[in-house]
């Protein structure tokens, strides 16, 4: 029997699903295998299947994997998640997951880090005066200790 536009791999990893080999035991399945599972069980509308391989691949997949995911098989309740993970993370998105990534995705991901990006900056670029009184230098900041009764220096300034 020939399917058209199925992969091998996808209809075994749906099969076993449907006829496990141990019953009682989970077996270890990659992010691949769950989301030709989730391409099986959306395709020939199988939906707790389709719950299932949701579920799995909310922990195990990253982000980049649940926005492609969330787009192609209509689970938006990953869509702000794995934008949000995207958002806070260290290093931004690369070419690759951009190329993935459905363009209106890719513009709130950059857009809401320079928004961050932004506003630390902004936040830098305050002046350094107390409250009520004249200017304060970079050196006094670091001599004295702040406001709030704790000493922010780095330790080789403590005691100056």
């Amino acid at each position: 029997v020939e399917l058209k536009d199925i992969a091998a791999e996808d209809l075994n990893a749906f099969l076993s699903i449907l006829y496990p080999r141990r019953y009682h035991a989970d077996e270890e399945r990659t992010v691949k295998d769950w989301s030709g599972i989730l391409r099986m069980a959306y395709l020939w509308k199988f939906p707790d299947i389709r719950s299932l391989a949701v579920e799995k691949l909310r922990d195990l997949a990253p982000p980049v994997e649940r926005l492609v995911l969330a787009r192609q098989y209509d689970i938006p309740s990953w869509l702000e998640t794995a934008r949000s993970e995207l958002y806070t993370r260290e290093e931004p998105l690369n070419i690759s997951e951009a190329q993935r990534l459905d363009i209106e995705d890719v513009v709130k991901i950059f857009t809401t880090r320079e928004a961050a990006l932004t506003a630390t900056v902004e936040s830098l670029r305050q002046p350094l005066e107390p409250r009520g009184s004249g200017e304060r230098s970079v050196r006094s900041l670091l001599r004295r200790p702040q406001e709030d009764g704790m000493d922010h220096r780095p330790p080789c300034l403590r005691g100056v």
